[in-house]
């Protein structure tokens, strides 16, 4: 005998069928939803030669739960380390540096899942006198506890026209890549990123036309990472990381 049971039901309050014993599955039954990452916000700026701290705010509140990224590039200093906190008093992690030391050039990506909601203004804090660049970043559909999958820190031996940051291994989806470079010797409105990467920002810190960029793709499901193409050799630090979602 079949006794009455409890029906589920889907994300738009239909019944899904064939979970009892001894029912067959339903052809109606439904898969569970995949939330994907998405773009929230984002905002970027560029800082004169100085040893103090700079701030950013984002440009609106940040909503509990989501994804914050930031990728910062140095220009200036073979050496300089930097730290980055927020108005949220949350603890950031990091991948890099990444740094083509002959080249002054430096670039970290700093990331928090799971943020606290609010207002929120990050401030990076550099132990030299470097320019800098900031772009941070809100994401939703991330995973809110350890996401990173995997990451990796390169850097070119000499000046050319593209840089490939990876490769990496096989990510597992839903899943959310992001890329930050920094480079030296490029015109910055002429860095493209392939591979279905979208360009988050990318700008100009001064002497040398060293810039910073910040890249992101949804469900990366190859191992080849990305390539980074400027209209004029230059030299590149680039960091990748990819995120479950």
């Amino acid at each position: 005998m079949l006794y009455p049971q409890r029906v589920a039901r889907n994300a738009r309050n239909n019944p899904i069928f064939g979970l009892g014993i001894g029912l067959a599955p339903s052809p109606y039954q439904e898969e569970a939803a995949v939330v994907n990452a998405a773009h929230v916000q984002h905002t970027q700026n560029q800082y004169a030669s100085s040893s103090s701290a700079r701030t950013l705010a984002f440009p609106s509140n940040v909503t509990a739960g989501n994804f914050l990224v930031a990728a910062v590039t140095t220009y200036d200093s073979s050496t300089v380390t930097t730290t980055l906190t927020d108005s949220l008093s949350q603890t950031w992690s990091v991948i890099g540096p990444a740094r083509y030391s002959t080249q002054n050039t430096a670039c970290w990506l700093y990331y928090y899942p799971n943020t606290l909601g609010g207002a929120n203004t990050v401030t990076v804090t550099p132990n030299a006198t470097v320019l800098m660049s900031i772009i941070v970043a809100e994401f939703s559909g991330v995973g809110l506890v350890s996401p990173l999958q995997q990451s990796v820190t390169v850097n070119n031996s000499q000046s050319q026209q593209s840089v490939y940051v990876g490769p990496i291994g096989q990510p597992t989806t839903p899943n959310i890549s992001f890329v930050a470079v920094g480079f030296s010797g490029a015109t910055a409105s002429w860095c493209l990123p392939d591979s279905g990467y979208s360009m988050l920002g990318q700008l100009t810190i001064g002497l040398n036309n060293a810039g910073g960029f910040l890249g992101f793709k949804v469900n990366e499901v190859s191992d080849y990472g990305m390539l980074l193409t400027t209209d004029v050799a230059a030299y590149f630090a680039g960091v990748l990381g990819v995120f479950s979602g």
